[in-house]
C-alpha cells in the first residue's frame, strides 16, 4: 500500500486542522481582509434579505434645502407665517425662537413625541423662548446630546456633550428630555447596530463600572416617552432595516395652504405620531454609512425606532459560537474529503454545500421570529480552503506516488503499459478483461543454460543472468515493447498489446529489438570473456497473429495474482520458432505472419517449410539478413540467389538441381549452416527419393 493510502486520513486531518486554524485565528484576530469579506456578506443579507415593516407612526420632518432657502414659498405665504419669517430672516442656522414654534405646531396637532435630531450645545439668541417650550412640553420632547471621543493627542477619554445650560439645566442625572445622537460603526466605519442605552465607559470602549450613569439614545428616549421601556434592548442590537422613510419638508407645516391639504390635513397627520425633526440632504452632509449605503442621520434614528417597535432585531451568535462554526466547517471538509475520493465529485459537493449554507444563512436572516445572522464567510473559507488545499496536496502526493510507481513498474513492463495502467486503470481492467488483439510476439532463450546451471557458480550465474536480462529488457523497452514474462532464462515480449501504430510497425520494432538484443549480447560476451566468464548464446523466435489479451491469474483474497498477458496459437508458435533456431543453426527465425509485414523493410531469407511439433499445418519460416536500407554485399547477394533457387528445386523434388544450387551458395558463403544442411538433405533424398506425396515440408520431431 502506498504512503498516501496508508496515511491519507492523517494527512487530510493535518491539512484541515492547519487551514481551519489559520481561518479561525484570522477571524479571532480581526484580520482586515477577512473582516471585509464578512462585512460584505452581512451587508448583502441586509440589502437583499427581508425588510422590517414600516411603522406608520414614525414621521420624518426634514430640514431640507427647500426649508432652508424657502425658494418654494411665495412672499405672501412667508409674510403670513411668523415661523417662516423667522426662518427667512437670518437663514440657516435659525434663531432658537423657531424651535418653540415647531414644537407648538406639532404638539397642538396631537404629536405624541417630538424629537429634535439637532445639537444645541451653545447659548444662542431665542434660548429663553425655546427653554419655555421645552418645559411646557417636557413629556413629549427629546433633543440631542453627543458623545465626543477626543483623539489620543488631546484627550484620553470620551465625554457626553450636553445641551446648553440656557436650555436644560444640569442635574445629578441626565435630563429625560435628552438623548444622544451617536451611532457606532464596525471597524470599517459602517453602522449595522443601534445602541439604545450606553454609558461613558462603554462609549470609551471600557466595561461599565457599577455606578456608571446610563444614557439613552434619541430612539431610546422616544420609547420611554411612549411608555415602551420594555422594548429597549440592554445591549447593542443588529437592526433589521426597513425601506426608506419619506422626508416631509418642514416648512410645509407653516404654510397654511399645504398645512390644510393632504397629507397634513390641518395637523391630523401628526396625531399620535412620533415626529423626528432633523437635517436631510447634501446641504447638511448628515449622512451615516450603513449596510444600505449612505443613510441620512435622522432616518437612521427612525430605523432604530422602527426595529424596536417591531421587535425586529437580528441575533448575532457570540464569537465563540462563530469559532465552533468555523471548526465544524473544517470537520465537515475532513469528512467530505475522507469519504468522497473522486476529486471532481468532491469539488462539486463543496460548491453545492457552500451555496446551501449561504442559502440557509439567508433563510435564518429572514425569519420573522428568532432571526439569526450566521457567520458565513469564515466557515465557508475554512471548508473550501481545507477542501481545495487537500485536493492540491492529494494531487501532488498522487503525482509523486504515481511517478514512484511508474519508475518501479518501468523496470518490469513497457512505458506504454505503465502509462495505460496508471493513467487509465478502469479502461485497462475493463477493456483488457479478455479481448482479441493482433500482436507481435518475441521469444528468446539461452542455449545450453541448463548445463551451465549445473556447472557454474550459482552466485556468479545469477549476477550474469541479471546483467543479461537488464540489457535485453532495455532493448525491448527502447523499441516500445512490453516484456510479458521471464520463464527461467527465456524472455517473452509483446508489441501492440497496449500501444500500436499498426501491424507493420509492431513487427518491425520486434525485429529491430531482436537485432539490438543480439548486438547487446555480443557486447556482454566480450566483457564476460575478458573476466573469464562463459558467454551466453541466444536464439530468438518472432511471430505475429491474433491472440487473446487479458488479466489472467488467480483471483480472490490473499491469493490474488494477476498478469496482463497474451495467450493463443501465435504465442505458442513464437516459442516453437525460438526452439527451432537450434535445428537450423540460426539466431533468429520469423513466422510467415511476421515475415509478411516486414518483407519491405528487411532482407528476408526463406529457411524452410516446416510443421512444428503439435501442429498439422506447415508454415514457411524465415530469417533476417539485415535492413533493406543497407544493400546486401555482392557475395551475400549471389549466395541468396543460389540459396533461393536451391530451396525452390528442393521443394519441387528436383534434388540433383538443388544440390548444384546449394554447392554454388556455399562457394559464395563458405560454411553457411543452412546451405550445408540443405545440401546434406538433398543428397540423401537424391539417393533415397521420397514417395509420391512429397511436398517439401520438414516435420519437427521436438519443440
Amino acid at each position: 500500500m502506498s504512503f498516501l493510502n496508508r496515511h491519507r486520513r492523517a494527512l487530510l486531518a493535518a491539512v484541515c486542522i492547519l487551514c481551519t486554524g489559520i481561518v479561525a485565528a484570522a477571524y479571532w484576530l480581526h484580520f482586515e481582509p477577512l473582516l471585509r469579506i464578512e462585512f460584505s456578506a452581512r451587508d448583502f443579507l441586509a440589502r437583499h434579505g427581508r425588510k422590517s415593516p414600516l411603522n406608520d407612526n414614525l414621521i420624518f420632518l426634514a430640514v431640507d434645502r427647500a426649508t432652508v432657502t424657502l425658494d418654494g414659498a411665495f412672499s405672501e405665504e412667508i409674510e403670513a407665517s411668523p415661523a417662516l419669517q423667522a426662518m427667512k430672516k437670518n437663514g440657516w442656522p435659525w434663531s432658537r425662537d423657531v424651535y418653540p414654534m415647531i414644537m407648538e405646531r406639532l404638539a397642538n396637532a396631537g404629536a405624541r413625541v417630538i424629537i429634535f435630531d439637532l445639537l444645541f450645545t451653545t447659548e444662542r439668541e431665542g434660548d429663553e423662548a425655546f427653554r419655555a417650550a421645552l418645559d411646557r412640553h417636557r413629556e413629549k420632547v427629546v433633543i440631542g446630546a453627543n458623545f465626543e471621543g477626543a483623539d489620543s493627542e488631546s484627550s484620553s477619554s470620551t465625554s457626553l456633550t450636553h445641551p446648553s445650560l440656557s436650555l436644560i439645566p444640569r442635574g445629578d442625572s441626565l435630563d429625560p428630555r435628552v438623548g444622544y445622537v451617536n451611532f457606532w460603526g464596525d471597524t470599517d466605519g459602517v453602522v449595522r447596530r443601534a445602541h439604545y442605552r450606553n454609558t461613558v465607559d462603554e462609549a470609551d470602549g471600557r466595561l461599565p463600572s457599577p455606578d456608571s450613569e446610563v444614557f439613552y439614545s434619541l430612539a431610546g428616549r422616544a420609547l420611554l416617552r411612549i411608555g415602551r421601556e420594555d422594548l429597549i434592548p440592554r445591549d447593542a442590537r443588529c437592526i433589521r432595516f426597513t425601506k426608506e422613510f419619506q422626508p416631509y419638508p418642514l416648512w410645509e407645516i407653516f404654510n397654511q395652504k399645504t398645512w390644510e391639504a393632504p397629507p397634513y390635513k390641518s395637523g391630523e397627520f401628526f396625531r399620535g405620531k412620533v415626529v423626528l425633526v432633523g437635517p436631510e440632504g447634501s446641504l447638511h452632509k448628515d449622512y451615516v454609512r450603513t449596510a444600505l449605503g449612505n443613510t441620512p442621520g435622522p432616518e437612521l434614528h427612525l430605523q432604530a425606532l422602527n426595529a424596536a417597535l417591531n421587535k425586529d432585531f437580528i441575533r448575532e451568535p457570540s464569537r465563540s459560537a462563530d469559532l465552533l462554526f468555523i471548526f465544524g466547517a473544517g470537520l465537515l471538509a475532513w469528512i467530505l474529503s475522507a469519504f468522497i475520493t473522486q476529486p471532481l465529485l468532491r469539488f462539486i459537493v463543496l460548491i453545492v454545500g457552500s451555496a446551501a449554507f449561504f442559502f440557509l444563512a439567508f433563510l435564518l436572516f429572514g425569519l420573522k421570529s428568532g432571526a439569526v445572522l450566521l457567520c458565513v464567510p469564515p466557515p465557508l473559507l475554512a471548508a473550501n480552503i481545507s477542501g481545495l488545499v487537500w485536493l492540491t496536496v492529494e494531487q501532488v502526493l498522487d503525482r509523486i506516488e504515481k511517478n514512484r510507481t511508474r519508475r518501479t513498474l518501468e523496470r518490469y513492463v513497457s512505458k506504454d503499459l505503465v502509462k495505460e495502467i496508471l493513467d487509465n486503470p478502469a479502461s485497462l481492467l475493463t477493456t483488457l478483461g479478455g479481448v482479441r488483439k493482433s500482436v507481435a510476439i518475441l521469444f528468446s532463450d539461452l542455449r545450453g543454460f541448463t548445463t551451465m546451471t549445473e556447472e557454474a557458480d550459482s552466485v556468479q550465474l545469477v549476477a550474469q543472468l541479471n546483467e543479461y536480462f537488464t540489457a535485453m529488457v532495455k532493448r525491448i523497452f527502447d523499441s516500445k515493447g512490453t516484456p510479458d514474462k521471464f520463464i527461467g532464462d527465456a524472455i517473452m515480449a509483446v508489441w501492440g498489446i497496449v500501444y500500436t501504430e499498426g501491424p507493420t510497425k509492431d513487427v518491425e520494432r520486434a525485429v529491430t529489438a531482436a537485432f539490438e538484443m543480439q548486438a547487446a549480447l555480443r557486447e556482454l560476451n566480450a566483457g564476460w570473456e575478458k573476466r573469464g566468464i562463459r558467454p551466453f548464446h541466444m536464439g530468438i523466435g518472432i511471430n505475429y497473429g491474433s491472440v487473446i489479451v487479458g488479466n489472467i491469474g488467480a483471483t480472490g483474497g490473499a491469493s490474488e495474482k494477476m498478469d496482463l498477458t497474451a495467450i493463443g496459437d501465435p504465442v505458442n508458435l513464437a516459442s516453437r520458432l525460438e526452439g527451432t533456431t537450434k535445428e537450423y543453426g540460426l539466431d533468429l527465425l520469423l513466422g510467415e505472419g511476421a515475415a509478411e509485414h516486414v518483407k519491405d523493410a528487411f532482407h528476408l531469407q526463406l529457411v524452410d517449410l516446416v510443421q512444428v511439433k503439435g501442429k498439422t499445418k506447415p508454415i514457411s519460416i524465415f530469417t533476417v539478413l539485415g535492413p533493406k536500407r543497407d544493400p546486401l554485399a555482392q557475395n551475400l547477394s549471389d549466395y541468396l540467389a543460389s540459396y533461393t533457387g536451391g530451396v525452390t528445386q528442393y521443394q519441387a523434388g528436383n534434388f540433383a538441381a538443388a544440390v548444384e544450387c546449394f554447392d554454388s551458395a556455399l562457394v559464395s558463403r563458405p560454411g553457411d549452416p543452412l546451405a550445408a544442411m540443405f545440401l546434406d538433405r538433398c543428397r540423401a533424398l537424391h539417393e533415397s527419393p521420397p514417395g509420391p506425396g512429397w511436398n517439401g515440408v520438414f516435420v519437427m520431431k521436438k519443440k
